[in-house]
């Protein structure tokens, strides 16, 4: 897998200011649930992924869940300039279809509280982990983000500032009519260009430049000639 700067993998086990959405308020058969879990996880040494549980009966429904980043410094935001896309992985016992946005912060290392959406994507249910990818070019504002009703193309600058990611959030397009289990994790920016990696030798600080023991003379506590220095028995502790 390539290089990547992570969002999120839940190896933190909190989700920070996370919220579930559903509409509308008085649909049937519609309700969302999450929450950490360490039955199921994407990465190898890994123990944590988020675990969302959803029905979604009928059409015309909606439901998603959001979170911050429990990696992001007291700014609230995360740089992820120069990438080129958002790769995560996702577990579902359900086919199903969703798209994953992201909101700036707001007035934050050039953030201006815009929502950005990928496009939608369907994947399988299946036992195992599957690893996708959305295209940064493929995002596009969404013009229903409350901080900038009711006419989003005239406020903020418009374009994607990826050095001031804030939050995410996960959206369910399609039907789910029975209740469906789903594990996302390992929510991440691929860069363009991977950073080189510079190893430095860095000498191990002996303030008084003594040698308890190098081997050199090689022989043991208890050995024979040569004897340079007294030696003693082995004795047990």
């Amino acid at each position: 897998i390539a290089f990547a700067y992570v969002f999120e993998d839940f190896e933190n086990a909190i989700l920070v200011n996370s919220y579930n959405y559903t509409g509308p308020t008085t649909a049937a058969n519609l309700a969302l649930s999450s929450g950490i879990n360490n039955g199921a996880n994407n990465t190898a040494g890994g123990t944590f992924s988020d675990r969302i549980q959803l029905i979604k009966g009928t059409t015309g429904q909606y439901a998603g869940h959001g979170f911050d980043s429990s990696y992001a410094p007291a700014s609230g935001v995360l740089n992820f300039t120069g990438a080129t896309s958002v790769r995560m992985a996702i577990k579902t016992d359900t086919a199903l279809s969703f798209n994953i946005s992201f909101r700036e912060g707001a007035g934050v290392n050039g953030g201006d509280d815009e929502v950005w959406s990928s496009t939608t994507l369907a994947v399988s249910a299946g036992a195992g982990w599957q690893v996708v990818s959305f295209p940064i070019s493929g995002f596009t504002e969404n013009i229903y983000n409350p901080s900038c009703s009711p006419n989003c193309a005239t406020s903020g600058n418009n374009v994607f500032n990826l050095s001031s990611i804030k939050a995410s959030a996960i959206a369910f397009q399609s039907q789910i009519a029975a209740p469906a289990n789903v594990y996302i994790d390992d929510i991440a920016f691929v860069p363009s260009v991977v950073p080189t990696m510079t190893y430095t030798k860095t000498p191990f600080p002996n303030p008084y430049n003594q040698i308890y023991d190098d081997f050199e003379a090689a022989l043991s506590l208890n050995g024979g000639a040569p004897s340079r220095v007294t030696t003693y028995a082995n004795t047990a502790l």
